[in-house]
């Protein structure tokens, strides 16, 4: 996520956060800026913009990195448990509480700047040999039912980008904020990949675990 709209997702959450101290473990998962994880906690250009608010309200509750599938599994079966970045689909909408959404997005099929790949259809991208995706990400679940048998499933999005720039798989499943948030911040050059087609419109949001209290989602 680019830092101007990360900025508006925390002008909206700062008042929550003061209530939020001692009682909700809050994480991020680990997708663009890449975390830095060497003390377990949360680092990258758009986390520490969360600590600057939580600073100014005197918020002291950590915000950790872990990967995705560990977020979810953590917001899905423990009470007071919140995870930022969340993709809201159809499966997941009953499953927590929500606030939100903060930004739209497209999540699209990129490919290696050079490729003369070319996709007319969702059918065209079922017959490449394999496309890289997070595990248990959102994209992951809606390409799964779309009948998707050509996935490549990786914890994250590093590897994800690894294998595609190694030629070890043809595609990446991803969304247009994050592969620029790779680009700004380095990790990807500015035209090393591409867009070759669009798959689906999605917003982020923040979740709270069903056992959390309403009062705190609410305040």
């Amino acid at each position: 996520m680019t830092r101007r709209p990360m900025l508006a997702i925390l002008a909206c959450v700062a008042l929550p956060l003061c209530s939020w101290a001692a009682e909700l473990q809050i994480y991020a998962h680990d997708v663009s800026p890449h975390p830095d994880e060497r003390q377990g906690t949360a680092g990258g250009s758009t986390i520490e913009v969360v600590r600057e608010i939580q600073r100014r309200i005197g918020d002291t509750n950590p915000i950790r990195i872990v990967p995705w599938a560990r977020a979810y599994h953590l917001v899905d079966h423990e009470p007071n448990v919140a995870v930022l970045q969340v993709v809201r689909t159809p499966s997941r909408a009953p499953r927590f509480q929500w606030v939100g959404p903060f930004d739209h997005f497209s999540s699209d099929l990129f490919a290696m700047a050079e490729t003369d790949l070319h996709l007319d259809s969702m059918e065209d991208a079922k017959k490449v040999a394999h496309i890289g995706v997070v595990r248990g990400s959102y994209l992951d679940d809606e390409l799964t039912k779309l009948g998707f048998a050509n996935l490549d499933r990786q914890p994250t999005l590093a590897l994800v980008i690894l294998k595609l720039k190694s030629n070890r798989i043809n595609l990446i499943a991803s969304d247009t904020v994050t592969i620029q948030d790779l680009i700004d911040t380095g990790n990807v050059k500015n035209g090393e990949i591409k867009s070759i087609f669009r798959l689906m419109n999605a917003s982020n949001y923040i979740i709270f675990s069903k056992e959390t209290p309403k009062h705190i989602v609410d305040s």
